[in-house]
């Protein structure tokens, strides 16, 4: 589960070092860049303020691909990330002001707690996340389904994005065949479900859940 098989996805020969030292990995992804903002970034309540609304995240794609970026934008209940090929400074500063517009922030302030990662190591924490292992819930599995939603449906995705996307899917459903990372909770609403059960008997009793959103949703079944 390494950033070799990204590598590999583009079409570079890969030596037989490690990963994090291949000059061959570090060469083929220098071009990737990633802004995460997140609740590991801005913690649960930062973060509700920063959510990309569909309308935002259509304002991001459309920025960046009228600027000719190659750019894929990830968006779950607790993170909003924007991917992209990097050809030159400009490039970023773009990516920068696409985001912060979108989501009504400054483009300074993805410079302080947001995690802004590049090459190998931006291509590491996608393969981190779509393992579940940047997750509130640690290996939960809904993070594959955004990112393959996350990719089908970018405008800017080209050769380079969907290569890196499609091996760090690969290698997150790799974690949860070959490791016991997805044995425990699945999502958010299961945790809760989990820790009320421990804590209240649920037989016999009607159970009111408050909320319109996809946990809730979740709870339900």
């Amino acid at each position: 589960l390494s950033v070799r098989h990204a590598v590999a996805s583009l079409g570079v020969p890969v030596l037989a070092s490690s990963p994090a030292t291949s000059p061959s990995a570090h060469c083929a992804l220098a071009p990737l860049r990633v802004l995460s903002i997140s609740h590991r970034t801005h913690g649960m309540n930062g973060l509700a303020a920063l959510a990309a609304t569909p309308r935002a995240a259509a304002d991001i794609q459309a920025s960046m691909t009228s600027h000719g970026i190659e750019s894929v934008l990830l968006t779950t209940c607790n993170r909003v990330e924007l991917y992209w090929r990097s050809g030159d400074p400009q490039d970023d500063v773009v990516a920068a002001g696409s985001l912060a517009s979108a989501i009504g922030a400054r483009a300074d302030d993805l410079t302080g707690p947001t995690s802004w990662l590049t090459g190998a190591v931006a291509a590491h924490h996608l393969f981190r996340v779509c393992a579940g292992l940047e997750a509130v819930v640690i290996g939960e599995a809904e993070v594959l389904g955004q990112a393959r939603l996350a990719l089908d449906t970018s405008r800017g995705a080209h050769r380079f994005m969907t290569g890196v996307f499609r091996a760090a899917i690969r290698a997150g459903r790799a974690a949860r065949a070959e490791t016991a990372i997805g044995q425990g909770a699945a999502s958010v609403a299961s945790t809760g479900i989990h820790w009320l059960t421990s804590r209240v008997p649920l037989a016999n009793r009607r159970v009111l859940i408050v909320g319109a959103g996809d946990t809730a949703l979740f709870a339900c079944h």
